[in-house]
């Protein structure tokens, strides 16, 4: 007699039972599980967040004199700070309303919050280049003021080999029939910066900006939004196509649903780090004895910062489309 046949009935449905009710239980400590991960992923960048605004409240609450406040490359700098902060602050609004109701943990759910942190990383990651830049600035006119804020010590600006390699994988998958020209030009604006020669600073500057422009240029081809029906010409560039109709392709090719805020952050994200990156230039080229290498290794880093982000943008929406680069 089998082992089975010793057993009375009830404790044979009894076991089958038991086996019935583990795969339940499995499943309720995955779910577990993985609501732990999504609230740890949501603490987790809420401190990566906490730690952008510490380090521009930082920046900001030092002790300054008003001469330096009003400094030219303060300004031109630190205009910019203001629409980030709000940027970011309408951003987060967005980022606690995908949250949903108390409780809810749902894949979808996080989905959600999970788009709406990316939007919302682009203009903290803004914030922070802008205030390193205004506090590079602070040390070069201040001397001695020793209670700036160490760059090291700040978590974007720390992780320039990271920055550098995620940008080279999205120029890859993104520009494959210019990667190895486009990679080159920002290895050579690093190299540059690190170089001796008397015009190294304005050709790191220009080297970035180039490849920036020629990285929208690849993505957005003129002809490509010639043929677009909401395509209009525009006074300034040589060909009529401004950065913003090339960033509107890029985020939303011919598509209908087009997010004007989302469209707006992202050309003025652009528009900050060209900004900074000409304002190196001209320094250079107005042999600037108080330009260090260091504002510049900034002006790069926020450039591939605002570049990364927008790769980002377009490698989604061309996922979504369903094109192969």
């Amino acid at each position: 007699m089998g082992h089975e046949e010793s057993k009375p009935k009830w404790a044979i449905e009894a076991s089958k039972l038991v086996d019935e009710a583990r795969p339940k239980i499995t499943f309720i400590r995955q779910g577990g599980l993985a609501e732990v991960r999504r609230g740890l992923e949501k603490a987790h960048q809420a401190d990566m967040w906490e730690g952008d605004l510490n380090f521009v409240g930082y920046v900001l609450d030092q002790e300054h004199p008003r001469s330096s406040w009003e400094d030219e490359v303060i300004t031109i700098t630190g205009r910019y700070l203001p629409e980030r902060l709000d940027a970011f602050n309408r951003q987060l609004d967005g980022v606690i309303a995908s949250i949903g109701p108390a409780g809810e943990a749902s894949e979808t759910a996080h989905a959600t919050f999970v788009r709406a942190t990316y939007d919302s990383d682009g203009s903290s990651g803004s914030t922070v280049y802008i205030g390193a830049a205004m506090s590079s600035r602070f040390n070069v006119i201040e001397p001695g003021n020793v209670h700036l804020v160490k760059f090291d010590d700040v978590r974007r600006l720390a992780d320039r080999e990271g920055l550098s390699s995620e940008l080279e994988s999205l120029i890859a998958e993104c520009c494959p029939a210019h990667s190895d020209e486009f990679i080159e030009m920002l290895r050579g604006s690093e190299a540059a910066l690190g170089s001796d020669s008397p015009d190294s600073l304005s050709q790191a500057s220009h080297s970035m900006r180039d490849l920036f422009e020629q990285v929208l240029r690849a993505c957005a081809p003129s002809e490509a939004l010639a043929s677009q029906p909401w395509f209009g010409l525009t006074n300034g560039p040589l060909d009529g196509v401004s950065r913003r109709s090339r960033i509107r392709y890029m985020l939303y090719g011919s598509g209908e649903g087009i997010d004007q805020s989302a469209l707006d952050e992202m050309d003025r994200v652009a528009d900050g780090a060209k900004t900074y990156l000409d304002l190196c230039q001209h320094r250079a080229h107005s042999r600037d004895l108080e330009l260090s290498p260091q504002e510049v290794q900034i002006s790069l880093d926020q450039a591939r910062n605002a570049l990364r982000h927008l790769l980002r943008a377009y490698r989604a929406r061309e996922h979504r489309s369903g094109v192969t680069f």
